[in-house]
Order: C-alpha cells, then structure tokens, then sequence
C-alpha cells in the first residue's frame, strides 16, 4: 500500500496534478491481526492517528461512508468505532455536522487501558458507588449553564424516546448522565463516567427500549435533574442511586 502511495504522488508530480489527499492515503491496514476483532482494529488505527497529533484536535474527520471505504469495512463497523471512540473522549459526534477531533483528551489517554480491560459488572458497580456520591455534589455546586445542559440532555432523551432510535437514546441518556459529573466540579468523576459509558455502551443500546418504556426510570431522572436543580443534595443522591440499580439488573 505503501508503494501505491508512492507512485501515485510521484505521478501526480510528474503530471502536474494536485489532488487532495485523505488523512488514510498513508499507510494503514486493518488487516493484521494486531488484536481483538475488526472493530478494534480500525478503533486502534483511528485513534493512534488522533494521539499522535496526525489529526489535529478540533479538526473533522472524514465523513462514515469515506471512512468505511478508506478502511473497507461496513458502514455497521464505522458507526461502532465512532461511537466507541466518543465514549472514550476522543471525538465529537455532532448530527448533520459531521465527527470531531476533541480538543482536551487527558482524561481518553490515562483511562484508555483500564476502559479496554473493565467489565460490564465493573463498569456497573462503579457507577452505582461512584453516581449518587456525583449527584448529592452536583446538587450543591450546578451552575446555572449546568442546569441548562442538563435540561437540554433530559429533553433529547425523551425525545429520542418516541423517535425509536436505541443509539440516540442512549446517547442521549449518557450525555444527560456526563452533564451531571460536569455540574459536580469533578474531574476525576467525569472520567469515571465516561469509563462506565465506553464499557456500558452496547449493553445500553440493546436494552434502549426496555429503558425508554420503563416509566419508573424516565421519572427517576426527571426527580434527579429536578434535585440538582432545587439544590437538594439528598433527593439527588437517593434518585441517582435508584437508576444506576435499575440499569445495572442483568437482562
């Protein structure tokens, strides 16, 4: 591939052609069997290009149906290694916009192994240890921007609920659940929630029905965004500690 690429820039030059070249033209293979399956093979390609600075933080990726061409893999399997590249805090999906280098991604490199080896029982008692302890903080410290952050997330996740799309529920659940650790103050917390998101990923999408038809869930958030929002640390913890327990049951 290597060659490829040397040839066709060499007869660009001598044809005098200027041709605008993909941040894949240079070598890349998913083919190795360097680790894991297909997924993680292209996440890793992707993401050593992002933390070797080979694409600038803020800068767009190429769009999923380019990415999927460049790295001749399904659609299915770019739409996963964004999502899971975004669960680490390394980009940024806006809709209709396209997918975005993060510009601060400490948190994505000193959490990026222990994300790879965790669990989803883990994951799972982490967060029912770590959320209420979150929420009672978030309570006394919101700013009136974390509010408004909150409430925008709360609203798409009842909108995503009647869209009937699983991936932006979750999504949706998560960044409301990620504007909390960020009304808290707490930067280690943002990095825990964002541990437990990347690992709680796909078990979220494939049980986003059952969430989104669980009314004791939806008003569990209402009452934990309406704790923050009142400065009641109590409510918001016990709210908190009421949801991670139900979305933490198996199956």
């Amino acid at each position: 591939m290597a060659a490829e690429a040397e040839k066709t820039v060499k007869a660009n030059r001598q044809g005098r052609v200027r041709t605008r070249r993909s941040w894949f033209a240079t070598p890349l293979s998913v083919a190795a069997p360097e680790r894991g399956t297909l997924a993680d093979r292209c996440a890793d390609a992707i993401r050593l290009r992002i933390l070797t600075g080979k694409v600038a933080p803020g800068r767009r990726l190429e769009s999923m149906r380019q990415l999927s061409a460049e790295l001749d893999v399904s659609l299915a399997v770019v739409r996963e290694v964004i999502a899971r590249l975004q669960g680490e805090g390394l980009v940024r999906v806006r809709h209709g916009v396209g997918t975005f280098v993060e510009r601060r991604q400490t948190d994505a490199r000193s959490l990026r192994a222990a994300r790879r080896r965790a669990t989803r029982r883990e994951a799972a008692e982490l967060r029912q240890s770590v959320d209420p302890a979150v929420a009672r903080a978030a309570a006394g410290r919101a700013s009136s921007e974390n509010v408004a952050e909150m409430h925008f997330a709360l609203l798409e996740r009842q909108l995503s609920m009647a869209g009937g799309d699983p991936a932006n529920f979750t999504e949706a659940d998560i960044a409301f659940h990620l504007a909390v650790a960020k009304a808290a103050g707490n930067g280690l917390g943002i990095g825990i929630h964002r541990l437990g998101a990347r690992v709680l990923r796909p078990d979220l999408i494939s049980r986003a029905l059952e969430h989104a038809r669980n009314h004791e869930l939806a008003e569990l958030h209402r009452a934990l965004f309406d704790a923050i929002e009142h400065q009641r640390p109590g409510r918001a913890e016990r709210a908190a500690r009421a949801i991670a327990a139900i979305e933490a049951r198996p199956p």
